[in-house]
């Protein structure tokens, strides 16, 4: 069950077992002795007692499955930091026990049949071996003759005096000074892998290591495929996570050299109990604890929003997350699908809107420099940390396969060269902080239209002579233009909607991505909009029951022509709208631009909506519209009093009746649906939405009383950092 043990050293532990018969248990210590034992009720504990050793089951587990593992010490929830034996559980809790041996092997057996369950393996032997468990939370293999001292996590730097610590094999979990990288002397990694799941600690799906090749960065995988990268330090802080930079919590130390590269955090204050937990979810949180509400705080969640997504708007695309539309192309690219993109599909990427020139060998080529961005994956990139900018953009002109350059350390005026070959993929913009400038090759005729152009002085005059060329003719002509605009502006806005309407209803879903209604198939469908079957009035309009020929319920919203929509904007709204997909949103079905007619079809609620389960027929909207038509005003003494009616003041406590029928669990389940709907438009949409009209009335229920949230006839479109909005974009209907 030991894998990669050598023979002598198997052959060692498998003779010393016997021997565990006349070895004692350990009391409350931070060591273990040759001559001690560790069994399930037995810990080492460290010196200030922050850490603990021992036998431990996971708390959502069946306690069929038993772990050696370390934990914090002081704090009330039980946090495991580390396990030994993950793939490889004892199934008893009295049948395990750990030993050191002669030679300063850990060994972990099941004493039911002597079989080895895990070793530490240690590469060397060292004379009177202890076992030591650290305030750092670090177990480690010494000689009793040496002082103790807190060694780094590197196997390599600590060999003189350690020959094995468990810092440098971390399960899903980093501690103070543990690192992530690489040992090229021995080939030896440090990384993260995940729990299976929160019961179980054996190797999980997601790891998340250091790539040592190109330019050395963090990713985090699901097998061979790439879900996440944070971009290479750049000398103050990865160039795509600006919330991992140096702060009053902890100070990041990256190190990139010929013999190793790795990251660690290091904690500002040791009185500070910390961790940096990669979830069997794939998601990387950083924790800290907080004595006061005995809870483990968020400090971070590194991939809090989706322009972390690798790749997510394809090649030569950029994320930034301060836009309503996420992905944008790169300037001087455009999409290479655009009906993809127009379809919020962005994983195609982008092309060059104009080739390179390479037919005299560097060609008339040009960079334009993009600021504040993440810069592109630098896992096949060249590097040279002496170079200058200067001497680093004359090495790619002079490469026709080079696409893009940066500096390597943008500290002070910046230093080194990184080069990209091919392709740039995962870039991110910020708006507010972070990243670094990218220089990117351009085609010369692309270097005048592109805003920050080219680095030629002669296109530079060339630009300028043409924009103010531009900006006269304008000025000379923008009394015409407006006179003109002034005069046609509803006759064009009419034959917009006579093509749009007649467009519509000729280009069916191809054009809207959206079932189209036959005007007289929605009309047959609600008895010629009859009274009878109005269901509700919304903001914009009646909304009325139908039943097309195939039996479907349906609801159709009904548009009056005051509603302040034109037909151009409600197309555009429902393109939108109709990409948002929940099971706790109504779904559209269809819509119906016809005659003048704007129409949309949703999904019908049988139960209706949660007033009428709370207020009855009575509703608390009515209540209030009746209530003012009651009110009566008079003015004296310059004031104005209100004299109100309470003759209906009664209605407005529930109604009892329909109220039964909410049992608090399904009140509770309907709560959770609210909020798991909101939470999807404010956060986990592709288009961030502000409802801004949430009330009991605009919650529906269908058959089984699950809520849907309907009636966007008042939301936004936000960025997706943004804490307040204030925007004129109106979306829904």
């Amino acid at each position: 069950m030991v894998g990669g043990v050598d023979l002598v050293v198997l052959t060692f532990i498998i003779c010393s077992i016997p021997q565990l018969t006349l070895i004692s248990p350990v009391n409350a210590t931070d060591t273990l002795t040759t001559t001690q034992l560790i069994t399930y009720n037995q810990t080492l504990i460290s010196s200030n007692q922050t850490f603990k050793l021992g036998f431990f089951t996971p708390t959502n587990s069946d306690n069929t499955r038993w772990y050696l593992g370390i934990w914090f010490n002081k704090i009330p929830v039980q946090t495991i930091v580390w396990v030994a034996n993950r793939d490889h559980p004892l199934h008893s809790s009295s049948s395990g026990a750990l030993k050191i041996n002669n030679n300063g092997h850990l060994i972990l057996i099941n004493q039911t049949n002597d079989v080895i369950i895990w070793s530490s393996n240690s590469s060397s032997s060292i004379d009177n071996p202890i076992a030591q468990l650290l305030e750092t939370g670090n177990l480690i293999i010494k000689s009793k003759t040496e002082e103790t001292e807190q060694p780094s996590s590197s196997s390599s730097s600590s060999s003189s005096r350690f020959i094995w610590q468990s810092f440098d094999h971390p399960t899903d979990t980093t501690l103070n000074g543990m690192r992530i990288g690489w040992d090229f002397k021995t080939g030896f990694a440090w990384k993260l892998q995940s729990w299976k799941n929160l019961g179980d600690p054996s190797m999980g799906d997601f790891v998340y290591e250091m790539d040592p090749h190109g330019f050395p960065e963090l990713v985090l995988r699901n097998g061979s495929m790439k879900l996440f990268r944070p971009g290479p330090w750049n000398g103050i802080q990865f160039s795509g996570t600006p919330e991992l930079k140096n702060n009053s919590i902890f100070e990041p130390v990256f190190v990139s050299n010929d013999e190793e590269v790795y990251f660690a955090a290091k904690t500002n204050d040791n009185s500070v109990m910390t961790r940096l937990v990669l979830d069997p979810s794939g998601y990387i949180y950083r924790y800290t604890w907080n004595a006061r509400s005995l809870q483990w705080v968020l400090m971070i969640n590194v991939l809090k929003d989706q322009c972390n997504k690798y790749g997510l708007c394809g090649v030569h695309g950029v994320c930034n997350i301060d836009e309503a539309i996420l992905c944008k192309c790169l300037k001087g690219f455009e999409p290479k699908s655009p009906e993809d993109w127009s379809g919020i599909n962005w994983s195609g990427g982008c092309r060059r809107r104009t080739s390179l020139n390479c037919s005299n060998g560097v060609g008339d080529d040009g960079f334009v420099k993009f600021s504040s961005l993440k810069v592109p994956d630098t896992t096949f990139c060249w590097v040279n940390k002496s170079m200058g900018l200067g001497e680093c953009q004359m090495k790619c002109l002079m490469n026709f396969s080079c696409m893009a350059y940066a500096n390597s350390d943008i500290r002070g005026s910046g230093s080194g060269c990184v080069l990209w070959f091919g392709d740039l993929i995962d870039i991110r913009e910020f708006t507010a902080g972070g990243g670094q400038d990218l220089y990117v090759r351009m085609a010369a005729s692309e270097l005048d239209v592109v805003n920050g152009g080219g680095t030629n002085k002669k296109e530079k005059l060339v630009a300028l002579i043409a924009s103010t060329s531009v900006v006269v003719a304008v000025l000379l002509a923008a009394l015409t233009i407006w006179c003109f605009v002034k005069r046609t502006k509803m006759r064009r806005k009419e034959e917009e909607n006579i093509i749009l309407m007649e467009g519509s209803a000729s280009k069916g879903e191809s054009d809207l991505e959206l079932p189209l209604f036959d005007f007289v198939t929605v009309a047959t469908a609600t008895n010629n909009f009859s009274h009878d079957n109005v269901i509700g009035e919304g903001g914009f309009g009646p909304v009325y029951k139908g039943k097309l020929s195939s039996g479907q319920e349906i609801a159709v919203k009904r548009l009056s022509k005051n509603s302040g929509q034109g037909v151009s904007e409600f197309k555009n709204e429902i393109v939108l709208i109709a990409k948002l997909q929940h099971r706790n949103l109504v779904r559209l079905l269809g819509c119906c631009i016809q005659r003048e007619e704007m129409i949309l079809i949703y999904e019908y609620m049988p139960n209706e909506s949660l007033d009428y389960f709370i207020f009855g027929s009575f509703s608390s909207s009515s209540f209030f519209s009746s209530l003012i038509h009651e009110c009566s005003f008079y003015k004296l003494h310059n004031r104005i009093s209100l004299q109100v009616s309470l003759a209906r003041m009664p209605f407005m406590f529930l109604d009892q009746a329909r109220s039964k029928l909410l049992g608090w669990q399904k009140r509770f389940d309907i709560i959770v649906g609210i909020a798991q709907g909101l939470l999807y438009l404010h956060r986990d949409s592709i288009l961030r939405i502000i409802h801004r009209d949430l009330k009991v009335s605009n919650v529906l229920l269908d058959r089984e009383m699950n809520p849907k949230i309907s009636d966007f006839g008042l939301a936004r479109i936000y960025g997706g950092d943004d804490k307040e909005v204030n925007t004129r974009r109106v979306v829904g209907t």
